[in-house]
């Protein structure tokens, strides 16, 4: 009986384990895609006459979501491997809430910010160039 509550344990950590290395995974590659999307859609519209510039914005906000779209993905995945690390670290209860509520403290703030962010006017409204 305690062999198997042993190779049940061994089996649940190799299985949390698995799961941190796919969330490090994902994250690390949803990051860098949404960094290299977001360069290439900055180039490409800064190239852009002002006139089409504008009209590429409009009618491609599809387009224009997908960077973000992808680092909200990986900011995801790398909160997930964050707490499992701690679940495959710590066995006990105590530490792994513990954990687990500090890695949910990172997307509770940032969508507390944006939603400030939301509601501020803006301030300044930027001219676009040559004009």
């Amino acid at each position: 009986s305690w062999d198997r509550d042993r190779d049940d344990s061994t089996a649940a950590k190799r299985r949390l384990e698995r799961r941190r290395d796919v969330a490090i995974y994902l994250s690390s590659h949803l990051c860098t895609i949404s960094a290299l999307t977001s360069a290439f859609l900055y180039k490409h519209v800064n190239a852009l006459p002002v006139s089409r510039a504008r009209s590429f914005v409009r009618d491609s906000w599809g387009l224009l979501a997908v960077p973000h779209l992808l680092f909200l993905g990986g900011l995801s995945a790398f909160i997930v491997s964050v707490v499992l690390m701690a679940w495959v670290a710590y066995e006990e209860a105590w530490w792994r809430a513990f954990f687990t509520a500090v890695g949910l403290m990172c997307p509770a703030v940032v969508g507390v910010f944006c939603a400030a962010l939301a509601r501020t006017p803006q301030l300044v409204q930027v001219a676009p160039r040559g004009e």
